[in-house]
């Protein structure tokens, strides 16, 4: 595969695009503690005849007057700002319904009783409303929202392979639930992508971007902090890259509708 494919694929179809799921009633007595950033994934179980289907999901849940919101990020989603319908829920378990390429989806959860982590279900509705079977599962951890973080740092670096050049902005920080980050990718209208982040022993950072296969980042920090350097990889492309601290930057936060529609 060619390097112009594979930037195509991480550039085009592999951004996710925040979908802003307004809910048409409020669930009750809703546990406060889904409110927050949120990162997991869907996994087709074995024997699904959708395959070895894996879809990284990212939300951000907002305590709303009187509806809450919730933005999901998803690639296998693609969609772009669509409404969902039916949330439903009653302290720890919420429910939603996704429509997106002509197919409707509905994860269902619960949430753990320490209010870290979800663990529930995933499946298409089919035309009859019933759900396909079997389910996915679909888990999810609690993250930090890296824009809240006042200590926060920001990077800014071009990933250059052959003729094409992507500029992009890599914050960190480490809150409460551990390291955090986000991504900015101007050109495509990323602002504010939940990254998965760990920090080794030795100080390496593996930084994982939910965009389709995979891109991975291990960057290491430099003795006066000023700059990141390291390699990003995507399927079979890998390559060098190198982060410079943005003096004063603050992170991005991802966009929020102030006025979801139902």
């Amino acid at each position: 595969m060619s390097i112009h494919s594979l930037l195509q694929r991480f550039v085009l179809p592999a951004i996710i695009v925040p979908i802003l799921l307004a809910v048409a009633r409020a669930p009750a007595d809703l546990d406060a503690r889904w409110s927050g950033a949120w990162l997991g994934e869907v996994k087709a179980p074995l024997g699904s005849p959708e395959g070895a289907l894996e879809m990284q999901v990212a939300l951000d849940i907002a305590p709303g007057d009187p509806l809450p919101t919730i933005l999901v990020t998803s690639l296998r989603a693609g969609a772009v700002n669509k409404p969902a319908s039916d949330l439903s829920g009653a302290a720890r378990t919420l429910a939603f319904t996704l429509d997106s390429q002509g197919r409707r989806a509905r994860f269902d959860g619960e949430l753990a009783e320490d209010g870290r982590s979800v663990t529930g279900s995933f499946a298409f509705l089919l035309a009859d409303g019933t759900l396909s079977a079997p389910s996915f599962v679909w888990t999810m951890r609690r993250v930090d929202r890296v824009a809240d973080l006042a200590d926060a740092k920001v990077y800014d670096a071009t990933l250059v392979a052959g003729p094409q050049k992507l500029p992009m902005r890599l914050s960190l920080g480490k809150g409460p639930n551990g390291w955090c980050g986000a991504i900015d990718i101007t050109v495509q209208g990323v602002r504010g992508l939940a990254l998965s982040v760990e920090r080794a022993d030795d100080g390496l950072f593996r930084v994982a971007m939910p965009v389709g296969a995979v891109a991975r980042l291990e960057l290491r920090e430099s003795d006066d902090r000023s700059t990141l350097e390291g390699t990003f990889a995507q399927g079979a492309f890998r390559g060098p890259i190198r982060f410079t601290l943005a003096e004063g930057a603050k992170p991005s936060a991802s966009a929020r509708p102030q006025d979801p529609k139902p």
